[in-house]
């Protein structure tokens, strides 16, 4: 879903910008990590996707999520049909309108993802401007006061999940689910 009024734009001869809202994704209530068939746009928030030659970066604020940890991913489809799923950052939101932040710079190359690789080889080389990219936000729970539970929450897919794919599952895990993404053109 386009930003009111913004279509992609190309900057200064080295940059293109593009500007969404954020949409609904799921749900609580349905069987986790199934989408919903009608998204609807979350009121007041917007993504920014930056491309330039050897890099992506998004920006993303958005509001109306519950309190908890939220872990951000980077959702890849590039042209050879190769999906990439990465870690681009986490936040807490506790309290107000349920308002979250995130600034993400990914450069191209495996070896440089800024953090987990959970599927696929991070942003291939050469591909910064033609990579089909979605950014998922990930509800993972109120913040364990177990410091390396808390650890995994913030920076794992399944971290304090229930989700059968848990690694290392605990008996007072959280049912994650991804309530929100901004889905990017090309």
């Amino acid at each position: 879903m386009v930003f009111a009024g913004c279509e992609p734009q190309v900057g200064n001869g080295s940059h293109s910008v593009e500007h969404v809202t954020l949409e609904t994704f799921q749900i609580p209530e349905v069987v986790p990590n199934t989408a919903l068939d009608n998204f609807e746009a979350v009121r007041g928030s917007i993504g920014t996707l930056k491309r330039s030659d050897d890099r992506i970066r998004v920006k993303v604020n958005t509001q109306d999520l519950p309190d908890g940890v939220y872990t951000y991913w980077w959702h890849l489809a590039h042209d050879d049909g190769e999906v990439s799923i990465l870690w681009a950052g986490s936040s807490i939101v506790d309290g107000g309108n349920g308002t979250a932040h995130l600034d993400s710079t990914l450069p191209e190359g495996e070896e440089n993802a800024p953090g987990y690789i959970f599927i696929g080889h991070g942003l291939q080389p050469g591909a910064s401007r033609t990579v089909q990219v979605q950014l998922w936000v990930r509800d993972h729970g109120e913040l364990s006061d177990d410091p390396e539970l808390a650890y995994r929450q913030q920076n794992r897919p399944f971290g304090g999940c229930t989700d059968t794919r848990n690694p290392l599952p605990h008996n007072d895990d959280y049912p994650c689910w991804n309530p929100q993404r901004a889905v990017f053109g090309n």
